[in-house]
């Protein structure tokens, strides 16, 4: 009975030596694998082409972006073509224009909302302004 138990603690030694070394090997393989992924040939990076611009193109293509800019109009929450636009014969799209409109309806809506809760905090601000204004004025006069 003596002997088995010392096989079998043999055996259990054996077994972890084994265990570690065997998540030693995995840990080194996967650390190594990570830093030679981390430094890349310097060799391997493709040069960047760098375009040739003169000055006279750079004039024609900043002039050109500003006067798109100032020609274009500042875009809505919805365009006026929606308006021209023939109704569909199918039930299910109109359904699903009904549906698309009243989402716009409802955002409108909130952002209606938004703006005059907005508005009605600015008149509330100025309205605590001139009052403060006009008490550092009095304690102004007062000194």
């Amino acid at each position: 009975m003596l002997g088995n138990f010392k096989i079998n603690k043999t055996l259990g030694i054996v077994y972890a030596l084994l265990t570690i070394v065997i998540f030693i090997t995995i840990f080194a393989y996967f650390y190594l694998n990570k830093h030679s992924e981390a430094t890349p040939d310097q060799t391997a990076k493709p040069a960047a082409i760098q375009p040739q611009i003169n000055d006279e193109e750079l004039a024609k293509i900043a002039q050109n972006t500003i006067s798109n800019a100032q020609s274009s109009e500042p875009e809505g929450l919805i365009d006026d073509s929606i308006l021209t636009q023939p109704i569909a014969e199918d039930p299910a799209l109109i359904k699903d224009e009904l549906k698309q409109l009243e989402d716009i309806q409802s955002q409108l809506k909130e952002q209606k909302d938004i703006l005059e809760q907005q508005h009605h905090d600015a008149d509330q601000l100025i309205q605590l302004k001139e009052q403060q204004l006009a008490d550092l004025e009095k304690q102004l006069t007062s000194q």
